[in-house]
């Protein structure tokens, strides 16, 4: 399965339901979910203190040790007889695992950025409950414009510049092992320029998520 990276266009009403609410968030990217009540709180307790004791173990930082968390957490949630999707809806655009060399291309840096192109898929601020790999977060329409604006300025040559494989081995870039990775990232990253394009066109907000 793996990591997968995804940014989703909400509009200014969504945004505003999901600020009121942030547990419409899980809703929003997975659907709802069939319950066995009886058992629901206790598990749904327990798979927020796995990622939770996992953040503090400082283990999330390697894939494998995520996998397993995440793997954990589903388990302890079909026990209790709640059915989630594996993997959320299919709407907005998924960036499949190219996410995080996205970032690093765009930003040269594994974690969090500077704005504008820090926000692209990483950006934003946290809303509703740990998702097994944090938050979702969010922007607001004026932070879509920056992210579409300051994406537009780039090109596909000079992510190939920026591509460093030794470094971005070092730098423990998600799932970079080989050259390959660099024409998915151009591949996903023109995706990424028209989507940011659109949502600030239409004034909409947007919804970034590992899932």
């Amino acid at each position: 399965m793996g990591m997968r990276g995804h940014v989703r266009q909400i509009t200014p009403d969504e945004l505003e339901r999901l600020r009121r609410d942030p547990r419409v968030v899980r809703t929003l990217i997975y659907g709802k979910v069939r319950k066995n009540s009886d058992k629901t709180k206790v598990a749904l307790e327990r798979a927020q203190q796995i990622a939770t004791d996992a953040r503090a173990a400082g283990i999330l930082s390697d894939p494998a040790e995520q996998e397993r968390v995440r793997n954990e957490i589903l388990q302890e949630l079909a026990g209790a007889g709640i059915l989630v999707q594996d993997g959320p809806n299919e709407e907005g655009l998924n960036l499949e695992k190219s996410w995080h060399v996205l970032h690093y291309l765009l930003t040269g840096k594994a974690e969090e950025a500077p704005p504008p192109l820090g926000n692209a898929i990483l950006g934003g601020k946290e809303i509703g409950d740990d998702l097994g790999y944090g938050p979702a977060r969010f922007l607001t329409p004026p932070q879509v414009r920056e992210v579409a604006t300051a994406l537009a300025a780039i090109s596909k040559d000079e992510l190939a510049a920026r591509f460093d494989l030794n470094a971005m081995i070092a730098a423990h870039i998600y799932p970079v092992r080989d050259e390959s990775e660099l024409e998915l990232a151009q591949h996903y990253f023109e995706h990424l320029s028209r989507y940011y394009a659109h949502a600030a066109a239409s004034s909409n907000a947007m919804l970034l998520y590992v899932v």
